[in-house]
């Protein structure tokens, strides 16, 4: 069962933005440039803002 609660992050200058700034949802992302997965989710995540503009941002975070 879900909450009926709604968590807010606030974004800074040091996350990686794409997308619709006003989009109704907003993919997190905690990743390292590094790492395997990290490049393989890159592709799928940048598809999904691409096919649905306004609706989704993506948002990214370094952490290694």
């Amino acid at each position: 069962m879900l909450k009926d609660q709604i968590y807010k992050t606030e974004f800074t200058e040091v996350d990686w933005l794409l997308g619709c700034s006003n989009a109704h949802v907003t993919i997190l992302e905690y990743g390292d440039f590094e790492c395997p997965y990290t490049a393989m989710a890159r592709p799928v995540l940048e598809s999904l803002v691409d096919e649905y503009t306004d609706a989704i941002q993506l948002v990214f975070r370094h952490f290694p």
